[in-house]
């Protein structure tokens, strides 16, 4: 193998560049061997000289070998090898590599970023907008069953469970379409039950739900970010509420907060 022919066993624990590197000074020794054996064949071949032109003989062979001392000087300045591991011009350095990835990976994120904007332009609105219009199960309680119930209700929205597995409880963002009375009676609290059942759009799919499916928590960035995506798989997206909606909707739920009951509608 070349390992061999070089007569070095070790090169396979060298880098590239040192292995290169070590070729190279192998090459050069040879070429110095070869051109100083031509030289002395060329020598050999003149017509000897009469000892009374020694000295001439002494100045040519001199002359010689330091042309060769040149030309070798020469090819090792113009050839050699570069101490350090900079790459030959028009190479691309490794950390280079790393550079256009870092660039890469940049781009990906402006480009997230962009689209995640433009669906917020798109939709108007983001999840801050809509939390203060989404009621917790608490507030359902609170409400049902009142006067102001069924107009109180319409148009807001929930964070329903939808089901569980493995991984836990899943829940959905929905918006409140109305409220229907069901077949039986289900408790909400210790001292408070119901037959109501709330009807809820999630996307284009209407269903009833209990109000003790309605969670307490927040909706979550994902679970909004769902919503919306599938407003627009369905062609809903003039659905989705605007800022000023959303403000009518506010003051929705503060008319049902500040309601006056009168005489003949005391609750009981």
């Amino acid at each position: 193998g070349i390992n061999a022919e070089y007569g070095d066993e070790d090169l396979d624990s060298l880098t590239q560049v040192e292995r290169e590197k070590r070729y190279y000074e192998k090459d050069l020794k040879k070429r110095k061997q070869r051109e100083r054996r031509e030289l002395k064949k060329k020598l050999s071949e003149k017509p000897r000289e009469k000892k009374s032109r020694g000295s001439n003989k002494d100045n040519s062979k001199k002359a010689a070998l330091s042309d060769l001392k040149a030309r070798i000087e020469k090819s090792v300045t113009s050839r050699s090898l570069p101490e350090d591991d900079s790459p030959e011009e028009g190479e691309l350095e490794p950390d280079e590599k790393e550079e256009e990835k870092e660039e890469r990976d940049e781009k990906e994120e402006r480009e997230e970023r962009e689209e995640k904007k433009e669906e917020t332009d798109v939709t108007g609105i983001k999840l801050s907008d809509l939390d203060p219009v989404v009621l917790p199960r608490e507030k359902l309680i609170e409400w049902v069953g009142e006067p102001y119930w069924s107009k109180a209700i319409k148009g807001l929205f929930v964070r329903i469970g939808v089901g569980n597995d493995h991984r836990g409880h899943h829940y959905r963002l929905a918006r409140i379409m109305g409220s229907i009375v069901g077949k039986k009676s289900y408790p909400l609290t210790e001292r408070k039950s119901t037959n109501i059942l709330l009807t809820l759009a999630i996307a284009n799919t209407e269903k009833e739900f209990r109000i003790e499916y309605v969670s307490n928590s927040p909706v979550t960035e994902s679970e909004f970010d769902r919503w919306v995506k599938e407003m627009q798989s369905s062609g809903m997206s003039g659905d989705i509420p605007t800022m000023q909606q959303i403000e009518e909707l506010k003051k929705q739920i503060k008319e049902a907060n500040d309601y006056v009951y009168t005489d003949t509608l005391l609750p009981n």
